[in-house]
């Protein structure tokens, strides 16, 4: 698993996208968590987290991905998921966590 935290800056609005490479799971998630945390730290207006190369998500995943969206909300952030794959969709889905985030992409339609 990887992930890698790009800062994005265009005129007022502030930007950070995150890919996501590899199993988000309960081994990976304290490392995503605490990525999340330094980027909500810096308030940016929306965090994008590229998940077409996320190859599995758990309960702990999704966990990560809530939490993160919460701490973005109280500073008026938003937290946006590009790309997920099938699978990805399929988890948020069952988890009944697909209505709670936002989604853009090819994956989310499966």
């Amino acid at each position: 698993m990887s992930v890698l935290a790009t800062p994005v800056r265009s005129c007022a609005v502030s930007t950070v996208r995150l890919a996501v490479t590899g199993d988000l799971d309960m081994a990976t998630a304290p490392a995503v968590s605490a990525t999340l945390d330094a980027v909500a730290a810096t308030r940016p207006d929306f965090v994008l987290v590229e998940l077409n190369r996320c190859t599995f998500l758990d309960a702990a995943g999704v966990s990560c991905l809530l939490r993160a969206q919460t701490r973005l909300r109280r500073d008026a952030g938003r937290l946006v998921l590009l790309d997920p794959t099938p699978l990805v969709h399929r988890v948020l889905r069952v988890c009944r966590a697909e209505h709670l985030v936002e989604m853009h992409g090819t994956g989310h339609r499966a």
